[in-house]
C-alpha cells in the first residue's frame, strides 16, 4: 500500500505511518493474554500524540479490529479534549455493529477456530 500511494502523484503532499499492535487468532493455553481494547487505545493514543501532535489534519485509515481501536481512541481523546487534529476517520470492514459470530458459540476452546474454517469454504 505504501508503495501505491508513494508513486500517485495526488499524494505528493501525504505523510503515511503505520500503527502496529498485538494480536493472534488463538490463545494457547498458558500464554500471556493480549492487551485489552481499552489498552491498545491508549498506546494509539500516545502513538498519535508523540508523533503526529504537530500535524494539522490527520486522516486514519483503519481495518477491523484497527478500526475499532481508532474509533474507541476518537470517542475518548474527543471527551478529554485531546487530539484534535484529527480531521477524518476511514474504517475497512471494521465490526462496527459487531460480529455476528461473537454470537454463535462461546469462546471455550478451538471449535471456534473450526467454525472459522468451515465459513469461509
Amino acid at each position: 500500500m505504501s508503495k501505491c500511494v508513494s508513486e500517485d502523484d495526488d499524494f505528493t503532499n501525504v505523510e503515511m505511518d503505520y500503527y502496529t499492535y498485538p494480536t493472534r487468532l488463538i490463545r494457547f493455553p498458558f500464554t500471556p493474554p493480549l492487551p485489552g481494547l481499552r489498552d491498545l487505545a491508549d498506546g494509539f493514543r500516545t502513538f498519535l500524540e508523540e508523533r503526529h501532535r504537530s500535524k494539522k489534519n490527520v486522516l486514519i485509515v483503519a481495518h477491523s479490529l484497527g478500526g475499532v481501536i481508532a474509533r474507541q481512541t476518537i470517542v475518548s481523546a474527543f471527551r478529554s479534549g485531546q487530539l484534535n487534529n484529527i480531521t477524518k476517520l476511514a474504517l475497512l470492514a471494521a465490526p462496527s455493529t459487531g460480529s455476528q459470530l461473537a454470537n454463535v458459540e462461546p469462546p471455550r476452546d478451538c471449535r471456534r477456530l473450526q467454525l472459522l474454517s468451515r465459513m469461509e469454504l
